[in-house]
């Protein structure tokens, strides 16, 4: 049966016929669309109506007092960035406002 959500990419759909067996059928997709079923790969969206931002860090975590380089791309003119240390009552660590795109 096909995925109602993500028609053509139900296991019958695929050419080799069982699921993860066909060739790996790639998309583009936005982060707001269904991602779960299928591989995908997130572009920006080319529309000055929704900008989008991108950033990363080149770790998962940090021990205190350690540098962090965020690497950022953005379609906006100007963006803001919130950074929370997690927990049970996430604190707010650093606001950043009128960032330049």
């Amino acid at each position: 049966m096909s995925d109602p959500i993500a028609p053509g990419f139900g296991p019958e759909d695929l050419e080799a016929g069982a699921f993860n067996l066909g060739p790996r059928i790639s998309q583009p997709m936005h982060g707001d669309q269904h991602w779960l079923s299928r591989h995908w790969y997130e572009i920006p969206r080319d529309d000055p109506e929704w900008p989008d931002v991108y950033t990363y860090t080149d770790a998962m975590s940090y021990a205190p007092g350690e540098e962090i380089a965020f690497h950022s791309s953005t379609t906006a003119l100007h963006w803001g960035m919130r950074i929370y240390r997690d927990g049970a009552e996430p604190e707010l660590i650093h606001a950043a406002d009128n960032l330049t795109g």
